[in-house]
Parts: C-alpha cells; sequence; structure tokens
C-alpha cells in the first residue's frame, strides 16, 4: 500500500512538473511574440576604443558630456588632457593638456598630469565649457567660450572663473569644486570637495553667479550614518 502511495506520488509531481514547464514555454512565446524596440544601431565612428590604465591612449575618463554644438567632449582625469569629437569627426582630437611637471593651472592649460584634480566639466547654454579644479588653489573653474573659427574650445588665462562662493564663517570663500552639472533649465549644481556638500547656483551669459544655495551638507557623515544602521 505504501509503495503504491509512492508511485502514484511520484507521477502526480512528474505531471505537475510537466504542466509547469509546458506553461513556462507557452508564456516565454508569448512573450516572444511581443513587439520589442530594436536597439540603435551601431555605425561606423560610433564606437570609441578605450583602453583602462597606461597601455592605452586614454587613462581615466571622469568626465563626458555633448556640447550644445553637438561635440563630444571628454576629460581624462589622470592625464589631465579634454578631447573632443566634432561632429564628422571620427577620431578625437585635444582641446587641452596639462601644465608641465611641478607647474600649475592659469586655465590656459590644466592640471599637472597625474594631480587628478581637474574632476568634471559641464556645458551651459551659451557652449561654455566649464571644467573643475578641485585642489587648486589659484583655480577653482575654468570658464572656456567656444572659439567658432577654430572649432574648438581655446584655453587662456582669462578664462580662469571664480565661480560660486559660500560662507566660511564670516567671509565668502570660493567653493572648491568636485563634480559639476547643469540642468536643462540651467541651473548649475556642484560638489564641493572639501565640506561634503550640494551646493545649486545660476549664471548668466556674461558669467556672473546669482542665487547660491545650499542643497545639501555633510553628505559624508550622513552617507557613514546610513552605513551604521
Amino acid at each position: 500500500m505504501a509503495i503504491e502511495s509512492a508511485v502514484k506520488f511520484r507521477r502526480v509531481a512528474r505531471t505537475a512538473c510537466l504542466n509547469l514547464f509546458l506553461g513556462l514555454l507557452a508564456s516565454g512565446a508569448a512573450f516572444a511574440q511581443l513587439p520589442i524596440k530594436p536597439p540603435a544601431p551601431v555605425t561606423v565612428g560610433s564606437i570609441i576604443p578605450f583602453s583602462h590604465g597606461g597601455t592605452g591612449v586614454w587613462n581615466q575618463i571622469y568626465s563626458m558630456k555633448v556640447s550644445p554644438n553637438g561635440h563630444i567632449v571628454f576629460l581624462d582625469s589622470a592625464a589631465s588632457v579634454i578631447y573632443q569629437i566634432a561632429p564628422g569627426q571620427t577620431e578625437p582630437s585635444i582641446v587641452a593638456g596639462p601644465a608641465k611637471t611641478n607647474g600649475s593651472s592659469d586655465c590656459s592649460d590644466l592640471e599637472p598630469a597625474g594631480t587628478y584634480w581637474n574632476a568634471a566639466i559641464a556645458f551651459d547654454q551659451w557652449n561654455n565649457l566649464y571644467v573643475t579644479d578641485r585642489y587648486g588653489s589659484a583655480v577653482q573653474f575654468c570658464r572656456v567660450p567656444y572659439n567658432a573659427s577654430a572649432g574648438t574650445w581655446s584655453f587662456s588665462n582669462a578664462d580662469n572663473w571664480t565661480g560660486p562662493t559660500y560662507k566660511n564663517g564670516t567671509s565668502s570663500a570660493p567653493i572648491p569644486p568636485q563634480d559639476l552639472q547643469v540642468g536643462d533649465d540651467g541651473t548649475f549644481y556642484v560638489t564641493t570637495s572639501d565640506t561634503e556638500s550640494i551646493f545649486k547656483f545660476t549664471v548668466n551669459e556674461s558669467g556672473t553667479v546669482t542665487s547660491v544655495t545650499p542643497m545639501a551638507t555633510g553628505l559624508e557623515d550622513m552617507v557613514l550614518s546610513l552605513i551604521h544602521i
């Protein structure tokens, strides 16, 4: 009797598993028939060869943006070099390079290679290129206008831009920038490299900063508190 019950149980179990398997096949076939949008086609020049480390053309790409006039611009923070791929180009060209060893940036070039001080790039609606300098004592931002005749952003020491300031005790101090983003409405958002804060501010066409507002402070302490919850 016990043997017959065991045999019946195995038959029932096998039948249930078979039904489940057939059901999954049917549902999979139904999903396969749903219209699926194909991925965008890969075209010549749309793939950029990249090798991490010292063996490739680039080292560490920290930031990439598309300018209002359609240029792909990216920052190799390890080498302190900014590249661009202009519309119609298949290979990148250099926009700005590093200062000499033991030198420093004055916005005619970037910080020396290996410092990682230039951490992010961004564009405003007027096609000005912004570069952050997170540990620079003389430079916090470079704000570089587009040179249409040269087809690039021509860096010079006139592009040294203080950017927003914040209250440091009783006086105002420049914000040491880490990352920088510009929203669709033109509002700037910057993270600081020393106070673990996020500030938002606005910039007009001439480069004047207005409406500096702290969005979040003490981010490092907040993250550490979340880790230990």
